[in-house]
């Protein structure tokens, strides 16, 4: 082979490797984190496009932090059933399971029986295998079910579609108008509530100050991307406790 043809099956390799990286990076993965030295815990089961739902590592364990504590407190470390350390979003497999640690340390003892059934089967005395075995209560973690998995992934895909939303100013806020503004919101470049208030900050001006708080109709204040709705219609504020006074009769034409 040519010193050319090498050079473009070197170039066609490279190519191909980074179409995958990214055709990777855009998949939807199951992942079940568990709590470390809690025998019981029967984890919590995500359904994530995890690169475009966290920019780094930290964010994910922020995010664990948030929903998981253990004996020791929040999510500090996260480990594979091997006992490594993950450090990085490219570690998290789809179908993974993970040990999060809050100020423990880890240890294989620690791992719930829910995470690695072979290994607390092996570990049972006879008496022990035949006991009734017990749920959890909901709020501890749950196991979900195939279908259940599906469903939450039709979810996530739903959610990262391109919606189009109408904001407008808080009656007495705002200058009036007879139809809200249209933004297209983009859950790939949106991903925080704040990036979406900066946007709409552009469009829609408040007299009474800047814009703090994003409502829908019904005065639910709006806590994630993921819950504007495609045709949506937000109220626009400042930090101030929602009124159906603040409702523009536009907003409800």
């Amino acid at each position: 082979m040519g010193t050319h043809q090498k050079e473009n099956q070197m170039s066609e390799d490279v190519l191909k490797r980074l179409a995958d990286d990214a055709r990777d990076k855009n998949k939807t993965i199951t992942v079940t984190f568990f709590r470390h030295n809690q025998k019981n815990d029967k984890g919590k089961t995500y359904i994530w496009n995890l690169h475009h739902q966290f920019k780094t590592f930290e964010q994910m364990r922020l995010k664990l932090a948030s929903d998981i504590h253990g004996p020791t407190g929040p999510v500090q470390r996260i480990y594979d059933l091997a006992g490594t350390k993950l450090t990085s979003l490219d570690e998290v497999v789809d179908h993974g399971i993970y040990i999060c640690c809050g100020g423990d340390a880890f240890s294989a003892a620690g791992i719930p029986h829910a995470a690695n059934p072979d290994a607390a089967a092996a570990s049972q005395s006879p008496a022990e295998a035949q006991a009734p075995h017990h749920e959890e209560d909901a709020s501890e973690g749950r196991v979900i079910d195939k279908e259940e998995i599906e469903k939450m992934k039709e979810e996530d895909i739903q959610q990262q579609k391109t919606k189009t939303c109408f904001f407008y100013p808080a009656e007495g806020q705002g200058v009036k108008t007879d139809k809200g503004v249209s933004i297209i919101i983009n859950p790939t470049r949106y991903r925080t509530v704040d990036q979406v208030i900066a946007e709409v900050r552009g469009k829609v001006r408040l007299v009474t100050g800047v814009i703090q708080v994003l409502y829908d109709i019904e005065g639910h204040k709006l806590g994630a991307v993921a819950e504007l709705k495609d045709q949506g219609r937000y109220i626009c504020s400042i930090q101030k406790p929602f009124s159906k006074s603040m409702v523009p009769s536009a907003a409800l034409a």
